[in-house]
């Protein structure tokens, strides 16, 4: 799929648009759709420019459709047209359907956690920045503020690839679970970036989902799902956990 910057256009007569590698010129045109105050843009491509240029749609051999992302009005669209420009359809790019199996990007990680406890000062990767009360017996309020290492392996001592900084608590008064909101900063000659991730963590269960809910950088507007999983753990000291990293929206 073609990405182009679109500038949002008000009137008619104020119709321009840039040039780029899907055609040598675009007709850009304004018509009543239905969509952001019944306006919806309209993508043509010049004779002899190549249709079927979409996922999911055309390809070698057939001319039916011609797809485009487009980004209008500061939202991503993905504009559809029939042969010969005959028909469009604009609909917005998260309006798609998207298949488990099939991520964009998918990236492994071991998340190390070294909780501080007043005499590891140099080791310690995390430190409780609100105790837990007394109300039950999981650590139920508990807040943890960590800076920790990801690696591409179990191993603690392995070359850091991303640090993961943010918090986490305890939110249940039944059973251990805790609530995380972090990023992971990348800074490797393999990836330059952040990802922000937020969700449950249900101890109790051996995978636990929480939502990609944004990023930058190499992973610019990224959305998706990291499953945690337990790797292990000493006691209240160390834990380590897999995060399985899969994305499925990726510009």
């Amino acid at each position: 799929m073609k990405k182009l910057d679109v500038p949002k256009q008000k009137k008619e007569d104020d119709i321009s648009g840039p040039t780029g590698d899907v055609a040598s010129s675009l007709l850009l045109g304004l018509f009543r759709g239905g969509y952001s105050d019944d306006v919806c843009l309209l993508t043509g491509f010049q004779e002899g420019a190549k249709l079927g240029d979409h996922e999911g749609g055309g390809g070698a051999g057939t001319e039916d459709h011609a797809g485009l992302d487009v980004l209008y009005g500061g939202e991503f669209l993905e504009v559809v047209l029939g042969q010969g420009g005959a028909s469009c359809s604009v609909s917005p790019v998260h309006s798609r359907k998207f298949k488990a199996s099939e991520p964009c990007k998918r990236i492994v990680l071991y998340y190390h956690d070294i909780l501080f406890n007043g005499t590891n000062v140099a080791n310690a990767t995390s430190a409780k920045a609100a105790n837990q009360t007394k109300l039950g017996d999981f650590k139920f309020g508990m807040l943890v503020v960590f800076d920790d290492p990801m690696t591409k392996d179990h191993h603690l001592l392995s070359p850091p690839v991303a640090r993961a900084q943010g918090f986490y608590f305890y939110d249940m008064k039944t059973t251990y679970n805790a609530w995380f909101a972090y990023t992971l900063l990348f800074n490797s000659t393999e990836h330059k970036g952040t990802l922000n991730i937020m969700g449950a963590d249900m101890m109790d269960q051996e995978t636990r989902d929480l939502s990609v809910v944004g990023g930058t950088g190499d992973f610019f507007m990224a959305r998706g799902i990291a499953t945690f999983r337990t790797d292990t753990f000493q006691g209240a000291d160390y834990f380590r956990v897999q995060m399985d990293i899969k994305l499925y929206e990726c510009y």
